[in-house]
């Protein structure tokens, strides 16, 4: 409600706010549990930023979705305010980070589970994939695409870390 109201019409404010709030059930899972190390700290900060910014760019990719309406309800977004492919570009920007995060992660705390690899991996695939069809064809139908294969690789990119739940549980 608080996001209709307010802050979808705060360009990217209200977005970040989505993607954070995306991001903190990781954080407050390993408070639950009292997971408070540093090294579990680190972590879960590496997750954060990941989920954080993947979220982030889906929600633009959502938001060029809604571009119309929005521009019809004056309601300021990233893509009302810049256009598609810019926002677009943007999404992709944050897609690179959270691929290279996604790497470092896996190299420093899961290296050797290859599935855990794979799955993160097709994971930023298709976020790359549906920026990179939006640059391209800069179209609300496009975006609309973008918004389902997005869908499916957040679905995958919380698989991969259940993934790692199950297999390197003795990780703290």
């Amino acid at each position: 409600f608080m996001y209709s109201l307010k802050l979808k019409k705060m360009a990217l404010l209200g977005n970040f706010i989505v993607a954070f709030c995306s991001s903190a059930p990781y954080l407050l899972g390993a408070m639950a549990v009292g997971l408070i190390k540093m090294s579990v700290i680190l972590l879960i900060l590496a997750i954060m930023i990941i989920a954080i910014s993947g979220s982030l760019s889906r929600e633009i990719i959502k938001d060029a979705w809604d571009i119309k309406g929005d521009l019809a309800q004056g309601i300021k977004t990233l893509p009302s305010l810049i256009g598609i492919r810019p926002s677009a570009a943007f999404s992709l920007i944050l897609q690179v980070i959270t691929l290279f995060v996604s790497i470092v992660t896996y190299l420093v705390y899961f290296s050797g589970n290859w599935l855990f690899l794979l799955v993160i991996l097709f994971s930023n695939i298709l976020f790359l994939v549906a920026s990179f069809r939006l640059i391209i064809n800069p179209e609300v139908s496009v975006a609309k695409q973008g918004r389902y294969i997005t869908r499916i690789g957040l679905l995958l990119g919380a698989m991969a870390f259940f993934i790692v739940a199950l297999t390197e549980i003795p990780l703290i």
